[in-house]
């Protein structure tokens, strides 16, 4: 996998976690120490939206939201064709 993009940490490890937390638009960092362990850090938005991918798969949970008034929440995190479909079950 090629690299992206290199960030040197100029902060504390808290500090980082918490930026890299609050991005939108990205799905997060691999972390690489020195020693070649990794680990992934997923940005709050990609953590989010793919909940409320996984949410569609089960009704129960699409039933939730409408039940919750939450569906106006989950639209802006899904493409558009599954926003209209969500959208299309509400309306039912």
């Amino acid at each position: 996998m090629p690299l992206i993009q290199s960030v040197q940490m100029t902060s504390s490890t808290r500090d980082f976690v918490t930026i890299a937390r609050s991005q939108e638009g990205i799905e997060g960092y691999v972390i690489a120490f020195d020693d070649g362990q990794r680990f992934k850090l997923k940005t709050a938005f990609y953590a989010l939206r793919h909940k409320a991918l996984s949410g569609l798969a089960h009704e129960k949970n699409i039933l939730a939201w409408v039940a919750e008034g939450a569906v106006d929440d989950v639209v802006p995190l899904l493409a558009a064709d599954l926003a209209e479909e969500l959208k299309a079950y509400q309306s039912v």
